[in-house]
């Protein structure tokens, strides 16, 4: 019995120390609404799920959660809404420090189960990154659905794929 609880807890270790990362979940626009409500669906969702894939993988470390932040003010800007742009920019500039050290679900690497403190990610890691994109759609679609929320538009859509070619194409980890 000794022998069997050893072995499980030994395979549980190995499991979280091989670097496996969860599937994507999106909670939307964290902490903030999603946007309002056009003819188009919620006017910047979909900036805050690029910026969720790009948190969840934590690929690229400080310099790639710089852009990622930059992005979204910009993504919110281009809708058409430049004062929550800045908004949103400035409280994930202003989340760091704390998110940095917890373990909550919206920290760069969220979809790690260690906090990652900003490193590269190892060869590993990042081959269990590329495994799992397959679940960034479905996570998109699960989070939209739970809402009410319309599918994203043909050109987000297209928006997702070119950051998902990104992570599968990553040999060096950044996501520049």
């Amino acid at each position: 019995m000794k022998f069997l609880a050893s072995s499980l807890l030994l395979l549980s270790f190995n499991a979280i120390a091989s670097g496996n990362i969860n599937p994507f979940t999106t909670d939307g626009c964290s902490k903030f609404i999603d946007g309002p409500v056009t003819g188009n669906g919620y006017e910047w969702l979909h900036c805050c799920e690029q910026h969720d894939v790009k948190y969840w993988s934590g690929l690229g470390g400080q310099t790639a959660q710089d852009e990622a932040d930059l992005e979204i003010r910009q993504c919110v800007t281009n809708a058409g809404f430049p004062w929550y742009g800045e908004t949103i920019y400035r409280a994930l500039l202003a989340a760091r420090p704390v998110n940095a050290h917890t373990n909550v679900s919206y920290r760069w690497g969220y979809g790690w189960n260690e906090v990652l403190h900003q490193r590269e990610l190892t060869k590993n890691e990042l081959e269990s990154l590329k495994q799992m994109t397959s679940t960034i759609t479905t996570g998109i679609a699960n989070y939209r659905n739970s809402k009410g929320h319309p599918a994203p538009t043909p050109e987000q859509q297209e928006s997702m794929v070119r950051i998902i070619d990104k992570i599968l194409t990553s040999e060096n980890p950044t996501l520049n």
